[in-house]
């Protein structure tokens, strides 16, 4: 007996914003020496980073997608078949793949400056902004030597290195060492970024992209034990460039088309409303007409008042659904932004700062000393020979002191953000301070209110 021929199954169709971004992805086949490939999104109302779905699973019936880590080429410390492989590194690679697993990380939103795509994300946001290099020549000589020093140590080619990042052209990409930036003790302790080390994918870089204010950063994973000459090729990085920024534009390009889509829907409904009220008042009409046969006009007026009265009703029905929708959204936002703000309070999803060693301690200690020292006894100076006419402010100064030796990475720590920080809250309390006919209660509340801004923008 033959076997019942069984029924072709239909997968569902995937949207045409979902098909535009898979197909953008096909430009990773022409990058060298390319592991995986992650895309972020800003978004500007909260201050994070959203990863952007990429895969979808293997199961095409299900219609889910993977949280956004796109595999071109397993690492060779994740191949079973290599020599290098490891437990541990096949086990992180699982964790950061295997959706059915019950360690699996999930790339949760996060800040600038933590994980990965934050610390990415904050070093080449600038260029995104200007929609230059992602970095500018400074920091990229500071991070070729960064990673000259690594090369060296691992026993590589560092003469390449140097050409590809003291070149300071716009196609130039920053490459970062993932094993050093996830043992670096002032960074916050993420769990995806140890497993991106422990799996293979040590060595990453970030382009930004602004696509119309759509922002975001793109993460590209390169083989650490490629050559480094062809990775940082000035062919293949400028292709790494432009196809972020051409991925970025399909992943943009899938909000506006949702509201397009949204928008025609809208109009063909408005459409069919308007039609099927105008035929059911022809055919309420026509039938008031054939049933008046001495030709009075009074139930003609009398349908026509039925038919404006229920109209009225239906509109009366529309607005009040439409205003129980609305404050439905209302409340539903409402409790979005207290769950944003209690998460905020709360510090977010960023871990407390790993506790100083002993040295470190005793170095902070002996550096804080000597610094407030010399200010106290230049402090004493100057309030001697001006006759205590002027002094030194000393409490801003124990505040820049505990970010100087008690928060290095920070940004606002690094000597060039402080030295100018102080210029320019001196030149604005001096500004302030010499206006005329203004109440010394509104000086102290304006000085703050124009330099706290101004150091932030």
């Amino acid at each position: 007996t033959k076997p019942a021929p069984t029924e072709p199954t239909t997968l569902p169709q995937k949207k045409l914003e979902d098909v535009i971004l898979s197909q953008s992805l096909a430009l990773t086949d022409h990058i060298f020496g390319l592991y995986a490939f992650e895309l972020w999104h800003y978004r500007e109302a909260t201050g994070t980073l959203v990863i952007v779905p990429l895969n979808y699973s293997a199961d095409e019936e299900s219609g889910k997608v993977h949280d956004g880590l796109y595999v071109k080429r397993i690492p060779q410390e994740v191949d079973p078949n290599n020599d290098y492989s490891s437990k541990e590194a096949i086990t992180a690679f699982a964790q950061l793949t295997d959706r059915s697993r019950s360690d699996y990380i999930h790339p949760i939103p996060t800040g600038p400056g933590v994980g990965l795509p934050g610390v990415l994300w904050s070093e080449t946001s600038n260029g995104a902004n200007t929609g230059g290099s992602a970095m500018n020549l400074d920091r990229s000589q500071r991070s070729a030597r960064s990673l000259v020093s690594q090369t060296n140590q691992r026993g590589g080619n560092n003469m390449s290195l140097v050409a590809a990042f003291t070149k300071g052209t716009s196609d130039s990409v920053a490459w970062r060492h993932v094993d050093t930036l996830a043992n670096d003790p002032d960074q916050p302790f993420d769990e995806r970024l140890q497993c991106f080390a422990q799996a293979g994918f040590t060595l990453a870089a970030g382009v930004p992209f602004d696509i119309n204010g759509y922002r975001g950063i793109a993460i590209f994973f390169g083989n650490p034990h490629a050559e480094v000459t062809k990775l940082n090729d000035n062919a293949n990085t400028r292709f790494i460039k432009q196809a972020a920024h051409f991925i970025g534009a399909a992943a943009a390009l899938k909000e506006p088309l949702e509201g397009a889509k949204a928008f025609q829907e809208k109009v063909q409904y408005e459409n069919w409303h308007r039609m099927k009220i105008k035929l059911l008042t022809i055919v309420r009409f026509g039938g008031s007409l054939r049933n008046s046969s001495n030709g009075d006009s009074f139930q003609i007026q009398g349908r026509q008042k039925i038919i404006r009265r229920k109209s009225s009703f239906e509109h009366a029905l529309i607005m009040k659904e439409n205003i129980k929708q609305f404050t439905q959204e209302a409340k539903d936002d409402m409790k979005l932004k207290l769950a944003r703000w209690w998460v905020k309070v709360h510090g977010g999803n960023a871990s407390i700062p790993p506790s100083f060693t002993l040295r470190q301690a005793m170095w902070t200690f002996f550096g804080v000393g000597v610094t407030h020292f010399l200010l106290s006894s230049l402090n004493f100076f100057i309030s001697v020979e001006s006759r205590g006419d002027m002094d030194l402010v000393l409490p801003p100064l124990g505040a820049l002191t505990t970010l100087q030796y008690a928060l290095t990475a920070a940004p606002a720590s690094q000597p060039r953000n402080a030295i100018f920080a102080q210029v320019f809250g001196l030149t604005i309390a001096m500004f302030v301070g010499s206006i005329p006919n203004l109440e010394p209660w509104l000086k102290s509340a304006l000085a703050p209110a124009i330099v706290i801004p101004g150091m932030a923008k």
